[in-house]
């Protein structure tokens, strides 16, 4: 593959890898996964660490020579990608048997499908999906139907596009028998996806729409946050509009947080590790509040703060909080 000769090891990826920045080895870098990604596609070996990119694709923006390093390392988890599928069972058993749930509310309202992803299903406690039914339900809907399956971007992600091509048709398939006035969906990646079928909101649409209904409950939150960033870009300007409309609450910080695809059962250690550096980064400034829209970020932060002394929250948290319907974003999100 001529990408792979195009590379002339200049390491000028390797500074912007946040793997390689966590761990400087350079096994652990975009070189490093290059050559095992050589390994694999032209001596058919199996490297597993290949698992562990983030797929994040700062490499590729650094790379002088425009080498395609993402690709190709999709490219050699596809080819060993049929040798470890057990380590995917929870995933496979759950893409494959896609469910329905229907919840009946007060009144006769609209009727709102909201897709749980994988990460929101499998990683996110159901706490999260409860936050966004009861905003939902204030917002004057009264069936709302849970789609609990998957899009097919994660096993994209690990190399596994026939399967991807089938959970989406699963998925979509099941869809078909919902006729919902509006679709909503809590992962802003699985939202990339289905953007193209569906007329879709994200969980930062509805949250926004809800505290302008109810804007003038709003209660000040004097406090100091730091904003993760996720893969869709009209999320994160919402997330910012959201944060802007709560008196007293100032973002010190924004940083880039992993999307859906980084995370998988094979490198959840690395993961943890790029988030700890990042707060690492800021752990000596006044910041009370972690705010995230991606539910991979959600589950890595309320598992990994350091020493407890961040409050962890996603938007439909937040918003609750600020406007009275729930008591205080901590009793969830501290012990």
């Amino acid at each position: 593959m001529t990408d792979f000769a195009s590379c002339v090891f200049c390491g000028i990826c390797n500074g912007y890898c946040p793997i390689f920045r966590c761990v400087s080895e350079e096994l652990h870098s975009p070189r490093g996964y290059l050559s095992l990604a050589r390994e694999i596609i032209e001596k058919d070996e199996n490297y597993y660490t290949i698992y562990e990119c983030l797929l994040c694709r700062e490499c590729e923006q650094a790379c002088p020579l425009n080498i395609n390093i993402a690709e190709l390392i999709l490219e050699a988890r596809k080819r060993i990608s049929k040798n470890i599928e057990s380590k995917f069972k929870k995933f496979l058993d759950f893409a494959l048997k896609p469910k329905l749930e229907s919840h009946d509310l007060d009144g006769d309202g609209k009727k709102c499908l909201l897709f749980a992803g994988c990460f929101p299903s499998l990683y996110v406690n159901n706490d999260e999906i409860m936050f966004v039914k009861q905003i939902l339900s204030l917002l004057d809907f009264s069936k709302i139907q849970i789609v609990r399956g998957c899009c097919g971007f994660f096993f994209e992600s690990i190399g596994m596009k026939e399967l991807a091509s089938k959970s989406l048709n699963l998925l979509t398939d099941l869809i078909q028998e919902v006729s919902p006035d509006s679709i909503v969906s809590l992962c802003p990646t699985c939202t990339i996806k289905l953007s193209s079928l569906y007329n879709i909101k994200t969980t930062a649409d509805i949250v926004l729409e809800f505290l302008k209904k109810f804007e003038g409950s709003i209660e000040g939150l004097s406090s100091t946050v730091v904003y993760f960033n996720c893969p869709v870009d009209s999320v994160n300007r919402l997330a910012h509009q959201i944060i802007r409309m709560i008196p007293g609450m100032v973002v010190a910080k924004t940083v880039k947080g992993l999307p859906c695809t980084s995370l998988n059962p094979l490198n959840e250690e690395v993961c943890v590790r790029v988030l700890q550096h990042l707060i690492n980064e800021f752990s000596n400034e006044e910041v009370q509040i972690l705010i995230a829209s991606s539910p991979v970020d959600l589950y890595l932060l309320r598992n990994i703060r350091s020493k407890k002394i961040f409050t962890v929250s996603s938007l439909s948290e937040l918003a609750l909080t600020v406007t009275g319907y729930f008591e205080n974003v901590e009793s969830i999100t501290k012990p």
